[in-house]
């Protein structure tokens, strides 16, 4: 209902953003030119884009507002002058010395621990990835505390460092007496164990005796095994101080003492004025068992002088008994101390041991 000149431009009303020329009766219409952008993101105002906001990812923003970045949530983003500039949420300063980074999170927390690329939950103890077999560390409150691990007591009374700085033991404290790591000893007395230092401790196995070819044994006091209280000579048992002539050498003689043989060459003896020695005689015999007057039954024995070493037995054989005379034989002593040994007493041929005297 507005009447315009002929050469007149007016905005169309009919069409948003159009500009109308009046030309000499008629009516032209054609769209609003525009000057273009110098922003990136401007908005549109009174038909052409303005730079004194914007629209950014289909939103309006004015001018110095700030807004969450829509692609991503840590960033915030400001608008100023049809620009926007996205940077990263700024975060306070974590209150622990070592938070941890949370994928939901934008900021560092401190319910947890992130310490040398080790993560661990809010009371979680693990090995110290600086020195693990010696550290543990426990996390609190975003803060990893680190320390030495506890040592074992050492049940000695000079231990030595050992790793991470421990004291242990390289001896042994046992009875009293202190053995070297590795030393094998004896067990308390009566304990028939035999004993071993190892690394500071003492471990103890009970000895293990032999078994005895023999069916009388015996445990005297102060051992620990058995014995025979006989010997076994070739198969052939023979009883505690007895004596035989072997099979094999009819010219020795055996006689047991502790379960020990003892063999010896006759050491012959002559008794008469003209002894006689047959072949298969391994000493001169007397004919008869007539002595200093007297006459002994087959069997019977004697001290044929003032030598208690020499002794004369009557045997019996073809014929009328015989003598037969030789040197004592004595048992063996090995076993005893030269401490212990005794030298023969009076009316006595060999020595003995007083250790044996008082068992």
């Amino acid at each position: 209902g507005k009447e315009f000149a002929s050469g007149e431009r007016f905005p169309s009303p009919n069409v948003a953003c159009h500009v109308c020329l009046c030309w000499e009766g008629s009516v032209k219409c054609e769209p609003r030119t525009c000057a273009p952008a110098q922003c990136p993101f401007p908005t549109r105002e009174d038909c052409c884009p303005a730079c004194d906001s914007c629209d950014y990812l289909g939103v309006s923003y004015l001018s110095s507002q700030e807004f969450p970045d829509p692609r991503e949530a840590c960033n915030l983003c400001t608008c100023l002058g049809g620009f926007v500039t996205c940077t990263r949420r700024p975060c306070e300063p974590p209150a622990c010395s070592h938070p941890l980074i949370v994928p939901e999170h934008c900021c560092p927390t401190c319910q947890g621990c992130l310490y040398h690329g080790i993560t661990a939950a809010l009371g979680e103890t693990l090995p110290d990835p600086l020195d693990p077999t010696c550290s543990l560390c426990t996390c609190e409150e975003g803060s990893m505390r680190c320390q030495k691990k506890p040592c074992p007591p050492a049940p000695c009374a000079h231990p030595s460092p050992g790793p991470c700085f421990c004291p242990v033991c390289r001896s042994c404290l046992s009875q009293g007496r202190e053995h070297q790591d590795g030393e094998e000893f004896e067990g308390p007395e009566g304990s028939c164990e035999r004993c071993r230092c190892l690394a500071g401790q003492v471990s103890c196995t009970r000895l293990q005796c032999p078994s005895l070819p023999c069916l009388h044994q015996v445990t005297e006091p102060g051992t620990c095994c058995p014995r025979c209280t006989g010997c076994l000579a070739r198969g052939e048992e023979h009883p505690e101080g007895s004596s035989w002539v072997p099979a094999d050498s009819p010219c020795s003689s055996c006689m047991c003492h502790k379960g020990i043989i003892t063999c010896a060459q006759v050491q012959c003896v002559s008794a008469c004025i003209w002894p006689q020695e047959g072949p298969s005689d391994c000493c001169p015999q007397c004919s008869g068992c007539e002595h200093g007057g007297r006459k002994y039954e087959p069997g019977e024995s004697f001290q044929p002088g003032a030598d208690p070493c020499e002794v004369c037995i009557c045997k019996k054989r073809e014929g009328p008994p015989s003598l037969h005379c030789s040197r004592r034989q004595c048992p063996s002593l090995v076993g005893c101390p030269p401490s212990q040994l005794l030298p023969p007493g009076p009316q006595h041929c060999c020595p003995t041991c007083a250790r044996e005297g008082t068992e």
